[in-house]
């Protein structure tokens, strides 16, 4: 598997201008190859995967996907938004223990919490959830692991259709297994960030505010159908590309907060990561107030949060109090 190159950035256009998208392999494109053999195995829920994940479809296509995924995630955003008990509260582990993991302890729970208020996810579907990279899934396609999705996407969409509270959200299936960990890795980098930014490492200087403070997005990948003739070079067939997105803070009022993407590309989950984000802020606050009346004074962050490429598990993030 070649690895992602950088496109330069006179040629951004080529690949990211609406106009142009027809251009760019779609996902639908990319999976008929490995099924095009005639001794190719029938996998549907494969197949319904590719056709309904937004990022990987373009043209009219892709905004009917961004519209009926948009007003579906947005039947929950006052639940996401509320007072509800967060998974990371139940354990009380974040305001207790002396060693946390910022990904494992806080991170994933919550993003698990967030895909149950739609989904259900069978413990079964776990080990492969927290293997899966969507991006670099498509760029290495195997007959053996496209089974292995088929299964996968089959069994959650099998356990959310027999749940008549979650049953018309089956379609939100492929937005959440590509943003899984897109979501994960924003929520530890943004809580990596205000401890580093709290120069003195003292509890009672340390506050989360109401807003993410970064994004794990600094681009977006995108395949070439056929050898494309840029200002500056030429792109491979079949070679997926680096696009990068603005990481540039955007301004709202008297407020910064860390770039989605822009339209027509914009992240489908910024106002869930938000919405969680304002309700996980409150509950870290907590946390740590509860920390300073036990005597707890400073903390460290003995490893930082690696991400490897976007849509990976991020490591790190293990923080001691004392």
């Amino acid at each position: 598997m070649k690895p992602l190159e950088d496109i330069d950035p006179e040629d951004l256009r080529l690949f990211m201008d609406p106009e142009r998208e027809a251009q760019v392999a779609d996902g639908p494109s990319i999976f008929s190859q490995i099924f095009s053999h005639s001794a190719a195995p029938k996998l549907d829920f494969a197949n319904w995967y590719i056709d309904r994940a937004v990022g990987f479809n373009n043209g009219a296509h892709h905004q009917k996907l961004r519209s009926h995924v948009s007003g579906l995630l947005a039947e929950k955003y006052d639940i996401l938004g509320g007072d509800r008990q967060l998974a990371i509260e139940e354990k009380d582990v974040v305001s207790s223990a002396s060693h946390i993991n910022i990904v494992e302890d806080i991170c994933v729970p919550l993003a698990d919490q967030m895909i149950n208020t739609y989904l259900s996810l069978p413990e079964s579907t776990r080990p492969f959830l927290n293997d899966f990279n969507a991006i670099r899934f498509h760029r290495d396609l195997r007959i053996g692991r496209v089974k292995q999705l088929n299964g996968i996407v089959q069994a959650i969409h099998e356990a959310t259709r027999a749940c008549p509270e979650r049953a018309r959200y089956v379609d939100l299936i492929p937005t959440f297994l590509i943003t899984r960990h897109t979501f994960i890795a924003t929520v530890s980098l943004s809580i990596a960030d205000c401890l580093v930014r709290n120069a003195d490492r003292r509890l009672d200087t340390l506050t989360f505010p109401q807003l993410l403070t970064t994004t794990s997005l600094p681009y977006l990948a995108r395949i070439a159908p056929k050898t494309l003739k840029g200002t500056a070079r030429s792109y491979e067939a079949g070679q997926a590309y680096r696009c990068p997105i603005s990481t540039k803070l955007e301004t709202t009022g008297p407020l910064e907060i860390p770039s989605f993407g822009e339209r027509p590309r914009q992240c489908l989950g910024r106002t869930m990561s938000f919405l969680l984000w304002r309700r996980t802020a409150e509950v870290l606050n907590q946390a740590m107030e509860r920390r300073r009346e036990n005597g707890q004074v400073h903390y460290v962050l003995r490893t930082p949060i690696l991400i490897d490429e976007v849509g990976d598990h991020p490591l790190g993030g293990d923080v001691s109090f004392f």
